[in-house]
């Protein structure tokens, strides 16, 4: 539907007076419709036009037939040669009727321009006022917003926690504002408080994260052994090894993830860690075996030295971190050898000093035999050192008989002594 404007409405868009526009309708300068009430109709895309193309100054034939419509000056009539006609008279009234009939219109058009005037100074008025008014509802809904803005950016600013301020809250000041810059003040509490706390959360997620892992890593390192957290060098090793496992992550795993990550990946260097240890531990409980465990009653230097050796062979045979009682039985089962060998060493030597014992007994019988069957050109100092020559040899004769028949009697005795003087003699 075309929309229309008055001559008025016109000229004030156009900044001309109704006037020069009425002029140029009437001059078929510009397009437009004429009421029946005698006013000019002026399509708004004519309007535009004469924006665009500049408004035509007044035609100069209008000026012309603008003065040939005005009525002459008044004159005394001719003096008249005969009374008019009929028809003379009715030709004029009827050029009176045509004149009263342009007075009126005349009237009409200023009227009607008089009229323009009193509008538009009316619509002016109503467009300052209109225009102030918002000018100060603007001011006051500007007002309103700030207010809201810092209410709300304080809101969001407070959840950061004090630790991560100086890192985020830049960030989180960002999120925040843009995320009100598409809100408005009458939104609800609860849909701007869910946001600027999503927008809050959000800008917090990288040092979240950060933090998370940090955690994670230090949850992970304490569940290592103590001497392994103690060696700074190796508690470095597994804090590296958990930030390799976390940072394979995808980005949004939780914390529980993140120490299933970090445990796992330092699991190996414990496993290895209570190897070694189960190992010295291990060889510490064999050296300690070794050394005080391996007892033999009786045994001499050489005796314990070869038990301990293999009782060291025979639990460095066995797999680490076995049982106790498993040492003590292959400890017992490697001693055992030693224990009978000393056993019997110890049987030899007490049954040889029980032939000793009973062979000393005997052994003065040497001198008194001497002296009896033998005579000797020295005297008694002669026989005194045969007696101390024979001495060795029958005594070890009579512990070898002895040794081979313990039984023997004291005659039994003093019959291989005289069978030995004789013989050595």
């Amino acid at each position: 539907m075309t929309e229309f404007l008055r001559t008025g409405q016109a000229a004030k868009e156009l900044g001309v007076s109704s006037h020069h526009i009425r002029r140029l309708c009437e001059s078929g300068e510009v397009a437009a419709e004429l009421t029946r009430g005698q006013q000019w109709k002026i399509p708004l895309s004519e309007v535009e036009r004469l924006k665009k193309q500049g408004v035509p100054p007044i035609p100069s034939d209008v000026h012309q037939s603008e003065a040939e419509d005005e009525p002459p000056a008044t004159e005394a009539p001719p003096d008249l040669y005969a009374e008019p006609s009929g028809e003379l008279i009715e030709a004029a009234e009827q050029v009176k009727i045509v004149e009263n009939q342009l007075r009126r219109r005349q009237l009409e058009r200023d009227a009607e321009e008089v009229e323009d005037w009193f509008r538009d100074r009316q619509d002016q008025q109503a467009a300052k006022e209109k225009a102030a008014r918002r000018e100060a509802e603007g001011a006051r809904a500007e007002e309103r917003r700030w207010a809201w803005l810092q209410k709300w950016t304080q809101y969001g600013l407070e959840s950061v926690p004090v630790a991560a301020r100086r890192a985020v809250e830049l960030d989180v000041h960002a999120a925040i504002q843009q995320a009100l810059s598409g809100l408005q003040p009458d939104q609800p509490d609860q849909i701007t408080r869910r946001l600027v706390d999503a927008a809050a959360q959000k800008a917090l997620g990288p040092w979240q994260r950060e933090q998370n892992i940090k955690r994670a890593l230090e949850v992970a390192v304490n569940r290592l052994p103590w001497d392994l957290r103690a060696d700074s060098s190796a508690r470095q090793r597994a804090w590296e090894s958990g930030i390799v496992a976390i940072r394979k992550l995808r980005q949004e795993a939780c914390y529980a993830e993140m120490e299933s990550a970090a445990v796992s990946a330092m699991a190996p260097m414990a496993a290895e860690h209570q190897q070694k240890q189960q190992a010295a531990e291990h060889r510490e409980t064999c050296a300690r075996i070794v050394q005080f465990g391996v007892y033999i009653y009786g045994a001499n230097a050489e005796e314990e030295k070869a038990a301990k050796e293999a009782v060291r062979n025979a639990l460095d045979a066995l797999p680490v971190g076995c049982a106790r009682n498993l040492l003590e039985q292959a400890k017992k089962a490697a001693i055992a050898p030693h224990e009978a060998a000393v056993a019997k060493r110890r049987e030899a030597e007490d049954r040889r000093r029980k032939a000793e014992y009973k062979a000393d007994a005997e052994l003065g019988y040497i001198e008194r035999y001497l002296e009896q069957e033998y005579e000797f050109t020295g005297g008694w100092f002669e026989l005194r050192k045969e007696a101390e020559r024979l001495r060795p040899q029958i005594r070890e004769a009579l512990i070898a008989a002895i040794l081979e028949d313990p039984d023997l009697n004291e005659q039994d005795l003093r019959d291989l002594i005289q069978d030995e003087i004789d013989g050595g003699l």
